[in-house]
């Protein structure tokens, strides 16, 4: 996996799924989505509660509002699960997906023409 100093940004996109949120939580989103980024699995990270509230420079109180705000305006996907929350970008998932099925097809086409 090469390093990803970079990633696309689609503004009208953020703006239209963080519109009705709290600043709080628009800032608790993007912390998210930086760490998100460079996640071992791109667009997907799993954390106790405490490491997000670290994430976020918030306390663990304001971890669970934050995300209750993120899970009811549907922004991104959140899963409790054996005291850990897996946050989730659907975004940055598709495109990895797509890049790596790319990354894919470049290998068999270099294959088949060797």
């Amino acid at each position: 996996m090469g390093k990803r100093p970079a990633s696309m940004f689609y503004w009208m996109d953020f703006d239209r799924d963080t519109r009705a949120l709290t600043l709080k939580s628009v800032g608790g989103w993007m912390r998210i989505m930086g760490q998100l980024h460079f996640a071992p699995t791109r667009g997907k990270k799993r954390h106790s509660l405490s490491s997000w509230a670290n994430v976020m420079g918030c306390s663990i109180k304001e971890v669970e509002t934050i995300v209750n705000e993120l899970r009811a305006h549907k922004v991104g996907k959140f899963r409790y699960s054996s005291g850990q929350l897996t946050i989730e970008s659907r975004r940055m998932r598709v495109e990895e997906e797509q890049r790596e099925k790319d990354n894919l097809r470049v290998r068999q086409f270099r294959m088949r023409s060797k």
